[in-house]
């Protein structure tokens, strides 16, 4: 699990984003997403994968829109843990 936080005090910002992968039962790829304000429940979003090419990809392409947040919120996300 990949955990990343947005924080900046004199704007009251505080986010949090979080990225699991796992393997369903089936053998399809899981990556779960979770979101929101740090300290509040938030949002959450599964996407299942066939292959885990396919996966990868797409955990790709939401890393690479958590590195846009400063041009979209004014602040970059930081990497607070990664758990296996």
């Amino acid at each position: 699990m990949l955990r990343f936080e947005a924080r900046d005090p004199s704007r009251n910002l505080a986010r949090r984003y979080s990225i699991a992968v796992s393997r369903d039962l089936f053998g399809a790829t899981v990556v779960d997403l979770a979101w929101g304000r740090i300290g509040w429940a938030g949002q959450q979003r599964r996407h299942a994968f066939d292959h885990a090419d396919a996966a990868e990809r797409f955990v790709a392409l939401v890393l690479r829109q958590r590195a846009r947040a400063p041009r979209r919120i004014g602040v970059a996300y930081q990497q607070v843990s990664a758990r296996s």
